[in-house]
Formats: structure tokens, C-alpha cells, sequence
């Protein structure tokens, strides 16, 4: 489904003609029209589409061209990074141009603009605008002319020229502004305040009221959050409350339409391009699921649908321009969790895949081609930008060590039906590498032993022979055989004296912590990095509560590290949570 934006169209849907450009690029191809207003069409993407121009045509008239760019459904959620741009300060919001080549970064400072166009000579380059009062959020018009961010000090909204790399117009808010979200036609932007009010303001250049505030929608819930959102047709604002609420509101009249139950602290709320559904990312580590309508042209019922739990703590996300993936920031766990949309998938609405960041990651944006993702990271103080692609996602190695013959299983998505078309590559794939085929296999797991003259590196997953796809690549140490008994012999011992220990324990993927349970049900994680000041000391002591009466039984842990069992003495019960959130 697409919305289309203009002027000039037919309220009558069979009077107006959408065509796109045919998959192999000869011709066009018509498409089916849902709904028509003199300032939008809603149109569903032809079978047959490809990339290429769209068109309008209205009786004898037919528009200028749009580019439309035809993605792929089902993607394999996978990045790699591929610029990692400094910033002086802070980053707290961030938007991109519509052609992807800058960002916008809002910060305590003002305004960073980063070049984020990997073809550029000046990739990554920053140039820092100073704002009274800093900014807090931003946005963009459609067509990339101004960008709007708002300062909740300075209680001001502010215009920015992303040409000249000017700020002409700086406009009195009234009160404190939370955020700031513009409609997907450009012609208002809505502005939560922390008087439980939402401002409705005019940006649409060439009108009489233009940059002026020109209504108000009041909340039945006060305590609004700064983040919002706009459906494809601009007719429903979402807003978050910090009691735990998504709240519909219809942008014409300002009239409430509903609420929608989500996580005690939701953080942001975005849309999937059909319109039909939101998701609010929360930090207690959720997203909740609301269903907005049953079609484009249904009256609007939001209602929630479901819960998926991530662990950690999200903040902003994204939703790829095909609507197969959605992309939250979680700050505690450092990651980029993605989540899998497409409906026909095995992984439906589960977390498929996660993408390492830096410290506290806290946005991440995604360009209309979807070929790039832009996150803002608060501890470093800087804007990534990961390549997307598309085939096998590798997201763990049950071993991250281990001599040649040792059994490895890989998790991932993407590995094909075919296990003859699969190969698992040790090394560089366009260097030096030993391949395999694995012993056995499903569309997320492998089997394969560490093959003959395997090097320490990465280790990727290939699918297919003649026109390969890779994925990511993880770091696997290929070792030496492990010596006999009689030349083993110790080097090192933890005396832990102040604690009676159970004979239980597990050892972190990396191997820098060990999980060892105690009698009164406790787990001590013992610092094992040779590097690290703190070695063979325990840095942490974990109280299980209720769960830990009568000691720890068993302990488990995930491939890839961020999660553990822990299975108590005498309870049929198993504790379980992320690792990281014990303050690894």
C-alpha cells in the first residue's frame, strides 16, 4: 500500500490512474486504487511493479514523475557497519533528508548536520549549528525543504534551512514542548506539550498561516510524552502517555478516539506503511502491538493485538519501507533489536535478529530505500550508519572456540530448504577460506564440524552456488588440539570464602564471566577476562528472591550469550532474564 500526496486529483477513484513502471522496465503497469481525496490517492503496488517512475493522471492531465523504489518482502534483517561519525555532543533525536544523504541530529548543543552519503568525500562530516537552548526533537517535510526541532528549555520551535545551514525563524512555543511529528503531506506538524496538550501548527510554505500555531488538541490523559505519529492518510495522531497509554486521536477535530494499553513506560510509537497497525517500544523492554483499522478505508478502532518481549530497555525505532521489519534501539543491551513483520514468516512477531551497538544506543533511522540504517549512540556520542542487506542473518555460534572436528550449531534466518545450496565459510568469503556443507540444516539452524585447515576469523553462512548470498560474519578461534591430562595443570585460583558455592556453574560464549550459584541462591559472576583489573574477582552478586530459597540446581545460557536459565533447589520454576541487565 502506498499514499500518495499532491494536488489536483479526483475524489472519484476510477477518475484517477496510478501506474508505476513495470518489473523488467518496458512498460507500465496500472494500480488498483483504494481510496481518493482532491489532495491524496491510496493505491495498492501492482503485482507486476518494479523500480522506476509513478504517475498520476487525471482525465488529460498527468503529473510529473516520483521515483518509487520496489523492495523486497521478505529481506533477511542483517547490517554491517559502515561509517561511524563523531559528534560534539550528546545525540538525543535524529532525522534523515528524504535522498538519505544527511542527517539531522538534535543535541544539547543545537544541531549537528552529518553527511551520510558513503559516496561522499565528506562521509561523516559534521557541521555543528548552535541553538539557544539546544534541541530535543526533530523532523522533516516530505520533500526534505525545512526541518523543524523543537527545545523544551528555550520553549521554542525551531526552522531550519537544510541548504544554507541556517536557523531563520525561531518561534515561541507558549509552554514546554515534549516533540514534534510532521504529517506525512507536510502541511502540519503536531507538537505534545507538558500541559497535556497536543499543538497543531501550519508548514506548509505558501500559506496565509504558515510556521503559526492554528489549533489544539487537548488529551484526556495530561501526562503526555514527546514522541507521536501519523498514519499514511494523515488522518490518525498517535501520542504516548507516561501512564501506560497509546492514545488515538483524529487530526481533523482533534476528537479521541481511543487508547490503546501498552508498557509502563513507553518511549516511541511508529506506523507500518499500510496504516493498518502501530508499535510502542517501551523501557521495560516491550513493544506493543495495536491494530489501527481492518483496511486503509475502515473506520478507525485501535485495539492491542500483542506483546513482544525484547529485554533491555528500547527507545526509538524504525520500521523498514516494506514493512517486513521493525528496528528499536535498545540502550541497556546496546543492541538494534529487529523484529519480523511479514506475516507468512516462521519468526512472525519475534525478535529475528540483533545488531551490536556501542553504548547506549538510544534512535535509529532507516532510508526510504531501506538500504541503509542511521543510529545515534549517546555514551560515544556519534551517528553509525549500517548497510542493510538482504539473505542469511547469522546470530550465534554455540562455541566461540574450538579445535578442528569440533560440532558447531549456527543460528540465524535465511539458510535456505535446500541444504545442498548451503555452505558455512570460515574466512574471508573474497579472500582466504575453507567451506563446508553443513551435516544438517533448517531455515535457522546449522550443523557443521570446524573443517580441515580452518583459520581463526569469521565465520559466515553462504546460500547458494551460483549467484551466492553471505551473511554477516561472527568471530570463531580455531585451536590447537587440546593437550592429554598429564600436561594440564593450573594457573590460577578464586578463593571465595564468604560464600558456600553449589557445585553449579556456566561460562559466558566470550569467556570473560562465570555464573557460579551459591546455597542460599544467589549467583556470583566472576570477572575471567586476562585483561580485564578486576580478574578471577566477583563483580557482581545476584539475589534470585523467591526463587533462590533453596539454593541453585542449574544453570544455562544462550549461544549467543545475553540470556540465562537458572533452574532453583526444590521449586518446579525456572528464573530467567537478559544477562546484561545485572549490570554486566
Amino acid at each position: 500500500m502506498v499514499v500518495i500526496n499532491g494536488s489536483g486529483f479526483d475524489s472519484t477513484a476510477t477518475n484517477n490512474a496510478v501506474r508505476f513502471t513495470d518489473a523488467v522496465g518496458a512498460g507500465t503497469v496500472a494500480a488498483s486504487i483504494v481510496s481518493a481525496t482532491p489532495n491524496q490517492i491510496v493505491a495498492t503496488v501492482p503485482q507486476r511493479a518494479g523500480s522506476g517512475d509513478v504517475t498520476i493522471t487525471v482525465g488529460p492531465t498527468t503529473s510529473g514523475a516520483r521515483t518509487f523504489t520496489r523492495l523486497p518482502q521478505t529481506a533477511a534483517a542483517r547490517a554491517r557497519e559502515i561509517g561511524s561519525c563523531a559528534l560534539s555532543a550528546i545525540p538525543r533525536s535524529h532525522v534523515l533528508l528524504p535522498d538519505g544523504r544527511t542527517a539531522f541530529v538534535a543535541t544539547p548543543a543545537g544541531v549537528s548536520i552529518v553527511d551520510t552519503d558513503p559516496g561522499s568525500p565528506n562521509f561523516c562530516h559534521e557541521i555543528g549549528l548552535p541553538i539557544a537552548g539546544g534541541l530535543d526533537d526533530v523532523d522533516v517535510l516530505p520533500d526534505g525543504s525545512w526541518v523543524y526541532g523543537i527545545s523544551r528549555s528555550a520553549e521554542m520551535l525551531y526552522a531550519i534551512d537544510p541548504i544554507n545551514h541556517t536557523v531563520p525563524f525561531a518561534l515561541p512555543v507558549g509552554t514546554e514542548p515534549l516533540g514534534i511529528a510532521i504529517g506525512p503531506n507536510g502541511r502540519w506538524a503536531y507538537i505534545p506539550t507538558a500541559q497535556g496538550t497536543i499543538q497543531k501548527w501550519d508548514v506548509l510554505e505558501g500559506s496565509p498561516t504558515l510556521r503559526s500555531q492554528v489549533g489544539v488538541i487537548s488529551s484526556p490523559d495530561p501526562n503526555l510524552r514527546g514522541n507521536a505519529a501519523i498514519d499514511p492518510t494523515g488522518e490518525i495522531l498517535l501520542a504516548l502517555s507516561g501512564t501506560g497509554k497509546m492514545l488515538a486521536f483524529e487530526t481533523a477535530t482533534g476528537a479521541f478516539m481511543g487508547s490503546v494499553p501498552t508498557g509502563p513506560d513507553p518511549r516511541d510509537v511508529v506506523i507500518d506503511p499500510s496504516g493498518l497497525r502501530a508499535y510502542v517500544s517501551d523501557g521495560r523492554g516491550q513493544i506493543t502491538i495495536a491494530s489501527l483499522r481492518a483496511s486503509i478505508a475502515a473506520p478507525v478502532n485501535p485495539f492491542a493485538v500483542q506483546n513482544i518481549r525484547t529485554g533491555g530497555s528500547l527507545r526509538k525505532a524504525s520500521i523498514s519501507p516494506a514493512g517486513s521489519h521493525l528496528f528499536s534501539a535498545n540502550r541497556e543491551l546496546n543492541l538494534i533489536d529487529v523484529v519480523d513483520l511479514n506475516p507468512s514468516s516462521a519468526s512472525y512477531r519475534t525478535v529475528v535478529s540483533t545488531i551490536p551497538q556501542s553504548v547506549n544506543p538510544v534512535g535509529v533511522n532507516l532510508s526510504t530505500s531501506g538500504d541503509y540504517a542511521y543510529s545515534i549512540v549517546e555514551e560515544d556520542m556519534k551517528l553509525v550508519v549500517l548497510a542493510m542487506g538482504e539473505g542469511p542473518a547469522l546470530k550465534s555460534i554455540s562455541k566461540q572456540a574450538g579445535p578442528e572436528g569440533a560440532q558447531l550449531v549456527l543460528a540465524g534466518s535465511g539458510f535456505g530448504a535446500d541444504i545442498n545450496d548451503v555452505r558455512v565459510v570460515f574466512g574471508d568469503p573474497h579472500g582466504t577460506f575453507v567451506s563446508v556443507q553443513p551435516a544438517w540444516g533448517t531455515q535457522t539452524a546449522l550443523g557443521v564440524a570446524v573443517p580441515a585447515g580452518a583459520q581463526t576469523g569469521p565465520v559466515s553462512v553462504q546460500v547458494g552456488l551460483a549467484d551466492p548470498l553471505y551473511s554477516n560474519a561472527l568471530h570463531f578461534a580455531v585451536l590447537g588440539p587440546t593437550p592429554p591430562p598429564g600436561q594440564l595443570r593450573a594457573v590460577s585460583r578464586t578463593q571465595l570464602e564468604l560464600y558456600e558455592i553449589t557445585p553449579i556453574a556456566a561460562m559466558s560464549p566470550t569467556g570473560d564471566q562465570m555464573i557460579v550459584g551459591t546455597e542460599d541462591g544467589n549467583l556470583l559472576f566472576l570477572d575471567t577476562d586476562p585483561s580485564s583489573p578486576t580478574l578471577n574477582q566477583v563483580i557482581r552478586n545476584v539475589d534470585l528472591g523467591e526463587f533462590g530459597t533453596h539454593g541453585v540446581y542449574d544453570i544455562a545460557m544462550t549461544p549467543d550469550g545475553m540470556c540465562r536459565w537458572i533452574r532453583p533447589v526444590c521449586l518446579r520454576s525456572i528464573a530467567t532474564g537478559p544477562i546484561a541487565s545485572m549490570g554486566q
